[in-house]
């Protein structure tokens, strides 16, 4: 039923759209024409210059830092230099310049006191100049120099306190006694080189003085009385080493023995014996007493260095090596050895002192 109902709905419809004339047409939209852009000049890029390093030559920290270092003021050349170097890490004058600074203020440290403190702070210095030097040059080698010196003395201060902390008379072992030696010797190189620690005189003294103990309890007064000698030589001032050489030289002096009258007193000669080591380390100084040594001449045992006394009994002979270790003789006018005065040791800066009795 609702099927026919449809059928004859639809059929309605078309009767009426058709007696109302033909459909009207939905006019076709014309597409708009848009106006053409004028076309417009691309903006040149223009590259921009990569940004440069103003020359070193022109940086005035570098001026700077140098007239700091030339007024011994390292200190606040290495605050200038720095931070410049963390810009400008691959500038060889840079670092050498740097490490010019660390190696003046490692000096300076030694430089302003004698006193062994100064050392641990010099050490870093020397070892920060190491790590900004270039690779080659004589800067590096001057730190690699100061750092190796350095190293050394600090072990030596080390076996010092070794030694020193041992109780009063308590007998070295040989391996103690050949380490003890073995440090003098290394202490008297290092001294032999130039701009050496100023500390390390200091250094000897306590480890001659150590030497000298030693020596003491081994009953060779001899011995005692070189060390003391070369203790005194280089701090006349230490009482210690003082106190040590009047020691020594009262132990080894003659105990005299009464003589009976009866008895010849025995013949007079000449009694040497070192005053000081006052005399520049070349020369050597003698002075007679209670003789006349007109004509008299002082020999160096197997060197051709010799002179002849004044009418004061004094005579002086340079050209020796710093210190050299010689034996000296005494010639009368006619040339023969003169009784107590053939081959008596000796050292450069020696003055000594012969008493005719």
């Amino acid at each position: 039923m609702k099927h026919s109902l449809y059928i004859i709905t639809v059929s309605l419809l078309l009767l009426t759209l058709s007696s109302c004339g033909p459909v009207a047409t939905r006019p076709t939209p014309t597409a708009a024409v848009l106006p053409t852009a004028e076309p417009t000049a691309v903006p040149t890029i223009v590259a921009l210059p990569a940004a440069t390093l103003v020359p070193l030559a022109k940086v005035p920290a570098m001026q700077q830092a140098r007239d700091l270092i030339e007024a011994n003021n390292p200190d606040d050349a290495i605050r200038l230099l720095t931070p410049l170097l963390g810009s400008r890490p691959n500038e060889p004058e840079l670092r050498n310049l740097l490490a010019i600074a660390y190696l003046n203020q490692g000096r300076r440290l030694l430089t302003a006191s004698d006193a062994l403190p100064q050392l641990g702070l010099a050490l870093d210095a020397f070892t920060s100049g190491l790590a900004v030097a270039p690779a080659d040059g004589p800067v590096r080698a001057e730190l690699d120099r100061e750092v190796n010196q350095a190293w050394a003395l600090t072990r030596m201060v080390q076996q010092l306190r070794t030694f020193a902390a041992l109780p009063a008379g308590t007998p070295l072992s040989d391996a103690q006694r050949e380490q003890l030696n073995g440090l003098l010797t290394e202490l008297e190189e290092l001294a032999s080189q130039p701009q050496a620690f100023p500390g390390l005189p200091a250094l000897r003294v306590q480890a001659l003085l150590l030497a000298a103990t030693t020596a003491r309890e081994a009953n060779n007064n001899e011995q005692v009385r070189d060390y003391c000698q070369q203790a005194v030589a280089l701090d006349g001032e230490n009482q210690q080493a003082r106190r040590c050489l009047a020691e020594a030289e009262a132990a080894l002096a003659p105990t005299p023995t009464p003589v009976p009258t009866t008895v010849a007193q025995a013949p007079a000669r000449l009694r040497v014996q070192r005053l000081n080591q006052n005399d520049e380390p070349g020369c050597i100084s003698l002075q007679v007493r209670g003789i006349s040594t007109g004509g008299w001449r002082l020999g160096i045992d197997g060197l051709r260095l010799s002179g002849a006394f004044d009418t004061g009994g004094n005579v002086r002979i340079c050209g020796l090596g710093n210190r050299q270790e010689v034996t000296v003789t005494v010639f009368n006018r006619v040339g023969n050895v003169v009784p107590g005065g053939a081959g008596v040791p000796a050292r450069g800066g020696d003055i000594l002192v012969a008493n005719w009795r």
